[in-house]
């Protein structure tokens, strides 16, 4: 079946790091955009934390950086450091098509890329490959502000746990929730209905939009999530997916899958 999005307006809610490209590939699909960027995301003013980590880099032989901000971040306090940093003791892992991100921008290569590309991978990974001596893993994970957290880093780090690994966790970034009144426009077309489809590419987008709609007024739209824990918390929180994404590696599956609902 052919792809195409012609007439549909997506309403996309990915913060700015990752809505460029969602929003260029609905275009290609004859899609109209509206961008809503419903969570800010940024690098945490005071690293000093994460600095301290860095410095005994050698006491982790693992990192995991879960989102593009996480890993702008940990080699942003990396640059702090007067002492270069040998990488070479250090297995780097990430998420999704971040893992092309990380050897773009730093020239780092992830240890293992899963088959299942998100948390659950990495989890698999250190359950099969057991650690001989020291089995620490640096997380570095966002604060959440204006909305509760979401359940994908807690849920990830009991996972380490659950298979014999020491995760240690370090903000380095914050994750913040945008109000839907600061965008009228966006509200008149939501009230409207003026929307064809909305596109989730985290749980924390699905929560700070619902500070301002209901989950019965969003269910009245086809709601596509980009992969499979948005997906299941979307369900948790009320909402009924038209599209799960499951290759969700990549924005072009997605944009695929929201045009052949």
């Amino acid at each position: 079946m052919a792809a195409d999005l012609s007439q549909k307006t997506i309403l996309v809610t990915a913060p700015d790091a990752y809505a460029e490209k969602l929003i260029s590939l609905i275009r290609q699909f004859n899609g109209l955009p509206v961008h809503f960027p419903a969570i800010q995301t940024y690098i945490k003013p005071d690293l000093h934390d994460l600095t301290k980590h860095l410095q005994n880099i050698r006491t982790y032989p693992f990192v995991v950086l879960p989102s593009r901000t996480a890993i702008d971040a940990f080699f942003k306090a990396a640059r702090t450091i007067a002492v270069p940093i040998d990488w070479s003791h250090t297995a780097f892992f990430a998420f999704g098509n971040d893992q092309n991100y990380l050897q773009e921008q730093y020239h780092i290569a992830v240890k293992y890329r899963p088959s299942e590309s998100g948390p659950q991978g990495i989890v698999s990974y250190f359950e099969t490959h057991k650690a001989s001596e020291n089995n620490k893993v640096l997380v570095v994970k966002p604060e959440v502000v204006g909305v509760p957290e979401p359940n994908v880093i807690p849920n990830f780090l009991l996972a380490l746990k659950n298979v014999n690994m020491e995760p240690v966790s370090c903000v380095g970034y914050i994750t913040k929730a945008r109000h839907l009144e600061a965008f009228p426009e966006i509200m008149e077309l939501i009230e409207r209905r003026q929307i064809d489809r909305i596109a989730f590419t985290s749980t924390a987008e699905i929560m700070a939009v619902l500070k301002s709609v209901s989950a019965a007024q969003l269910n009245q739209f086809q709601i596509a999530c980009f992969g499979p824990y948005t997906g299941a918390n979307a369900v948790k929180l009320g909402l009924k997916p038209a599209y799960i994404g499951t290759a969700y590696a990549d924005f072009k599956d997605f944009v695929i899958g929201m045009a052949n609902i």
